[in-house]
């Protein structure tokens, strides 16, 4: 078993300056001496360089992730064979695989300005020799600046889709979310199951003490909802005092339990510094997914049995008709 693990540190260099760049007509275009001097450099470039310069080319059609990576590996894979590529960024909770894992790897940590942006991995079933490295060595410098960007357009995302109070997903990633999972629950022919959760009388605890208070517990709210679903559900940040929970693959009855759940951490007396503490209780709607649902109408079923629950006196929940 061939496993090789190779540092590369600071992809940053500095650029030599080439000339005069001129742009006519949305054509960019060099200065003459500009150009001979690229043909000159290019005439004297490793069919390897070259190689590498063209797929950072090609990996420039896209900012996802996922599809970076892909067209990467296709790409590399012409001239570096390989059943397998990993990447892992633990920082940022990344972790991608494509293909199936051979015995022999080829490790990187990509490390760019003293910042570490994850490692990537190939494998294949016969040994890596000192040719197929140095190739993969110079073709994995066309990777680093679309990932690169790749990752900050990530961050870009992911930040516009998070509640900046509770860091939980916010109502403008609830749509997105939540109509994925309803197209794939129809297609798979699968359960689903959406939780709305309000607060019972929240107003008065930011009328009493106001928003400031109000949004530390908020918070604790929020993670005590993370502490009782399952890594593979999705809560989201409705309102002000509104939570939802979205479970995919999930029967009513298995929502049912993380909704009790839910209900008794909600009634531990939650602790804010002046105040003291806070008894709260909560309201919570039930709803599977119905051959019609769309978005709206999940929602929308969600949350009136919510109300239902809440009309009748609080510290409960309802389970949507169909």
């Amino acid at each position: 078993m061939d496993n090789l693990n190779r540092p590369l540190i600071d992809f940053l260099k500095p650029r030599n300056h080439l000339g005069t760049l001129m742009v006519s007509d949305g054509v960019t275009m060099f200065d003459d001496a500009v150009t001979d001097e690229l043909h000159e450099i290019s005439r004297k470039l490793q069919p390897s360089v070259l190689r590498s310069l063209r797929i950072s080319n090609a990996l420039q059609i896209t900012l996802e992730l996922e599809r970076v990576l892909h067209l990467f590996s296709r790409e590399v894979s012409a001239y570096v064979p390989h059943e397998s590529l990993v990447y892992e960024n633990p920082d940022a909770d990344i972790y991608m695989e494509f293909g199936d894992k051979a015995a022999n790897s080829c490790q990187y940590e990509l490390v760019v300005a003293d910042n570490n942006i994850g490692s990537i991995m190939i494998t294949r079933h016969q040994p890596f020799d000192e040719c197929a490295i140095k190739e993969f060595e110079t073709l994995l410098c066309s990777l680093i600046y679309p990932l690169l960007n790749s990752l900050l357009f990530r961050d870009a995302v992911e930040s516009a889709h998070r509640d900046p109070l509770t860091k939980t997903l916010n109502r403008s990633a609830m749509l997105t979310y939540v109509t994925r999972e309803i197209d794939l629950a129809k297609r798979q022919n699968s359960p689903l199951s959406l939780l709305l959760i309000d607060l019972d009388n929240f107003k008065s605890v930011n009328d009493s003490y106001g928003h400031s208070v109000g949004d530390t517990v908020i918070q604790h709210i929020s993670h005590r909802f993370l502490s009782c679903i399952r890594k593979s559900d999705l809560l989201f940040r409705y309102g002000g005092d509104e939570f939802t929970v979205l479970m995919s693959s999930t029967e009513i009855q298995q929502a049912v339990i993380v909704v009790k759940r839910i209900l008794r951490s909600v009634r531990e007396p939650v602790s804010a510094s002046g105040p003291g503490r806070f008894n709260l209780t909560a309201s919570v709607g039930v709803a599977a997914l119905c051959p019609e649902d769309n978005y709206a109408g999940l929602v929308k079923r969600a949350d009136g049995a919510m109300y239902r629950a809440k009309t009748g006196g609080g510290d409960s929940f309802q389970i949507a008709g169909s």
